[in-house]
Parts: C-alpha cells; sequence; structure tokens
C-alpha cells in the first residue's frame, strides 16, 4: 500500500494538503526512527505524509471506531512468514477537516485497478477542497 500512496502523493497538486497518513500495524517493531527510514526509502514529503504509530490499543482504537478499519493479530499456526503478523484493512480512508470520515476506498488488492481508484480519490479530494 505504500507504493500507492507514493504514487498518489507524487500524483496530488504541490503545497501540505491534502495530508496522507501511514499508520503501522506493527508497533513493536515500527519505532519513529524505523519509519522515518521507510518513509525516506519509499520518497514521503514529510510536510504532506506523517507514518505514525503508538500502541497496539492505540492503533486498534484509531483504525477501528474512528476510520472503520481492522487490524487483527494473526495465529502463529496461521502465518505465512514471521512478518505475517496481522491481517489489516488495504482502504485508504478520507477525512475531512471535520474528522469526519468522506470517503473509502479498496488500493490493492485481486480486480483492484489502483490507477482507477487514484482517480476517484482525486475526485473526492477536488470535492472536499470546493466545501473548504
Amino acid at each position: 500500500m505504500t507504493r500507492e500512496m507514493k504514487d498518489l502523493q507524487d500524483t496530488l497538486p504541490p503545497g501540505p494538503e491534502p495530508k496522507l497518513i501511514s499508520l503501522t500495524t506493527f508497533p513493536e517493531l515500527d519505532t519513529p526512527p524505523i519509519l522515518k527510514a521507510y518513509a525516506e526509502k519509499y520518497g514521503a514529503d514529510f510536510n504532506r505524509w506523517s507514518f505514525l504509530t503508538g500502541s497496539k490499543a492505540q492503533i486498534a482504537m484509531l483504525a477501528t471506531n474512528s476510520l472503520g478499519l481492522t487490524a487483527a493479530e494473526k495465529i502463529p499456526a496461521e502465518r505465512e512468514s514471521p512478518y505475517d503478523l496481522f491481517i489489516h484493512s488495504t482502504y485508504l480512508v478520507l477525512v475531512d477537516r471535520q474528522s469526519r470520515l468522506r470517503g473509502v476506498f479498496q488500493t490493492v488488492g485481486e480486480g483492484v485497478d489502483f490507477q482507477q481508484v487514484k482517480k476517484e480519490i482525486l475526485q473526492a479530494v477536488k470535492e472536499l477542497e470546493r466545501e473548504s
């Protein structure tokens, strides 16, 4: 999903808005310095794109209660690799300045054409800009 976020970042008009936020599902591993290095690897514009971490409880509360996303730990028997620790959403959510959920977009997965989804995201962003 990071590649799709980078593509979206590069397509948005210059400037600090809209903000992009990536939320880790590996808080024990993803410390702020590790997230910073990861963001730099993908060319994140730190004026626009933030990479957030916190406790498992904080992340789960934000993801599920505020954003309607999923993040659940996989049981060890179901893990396909040592890094396959969570079942998590691969959706991009659009939130307005009043913290209201305004759009949910599936960004990766079988049958998903991200270029089409990107067009839908950009259209939704334009609609929000007109409301401002």
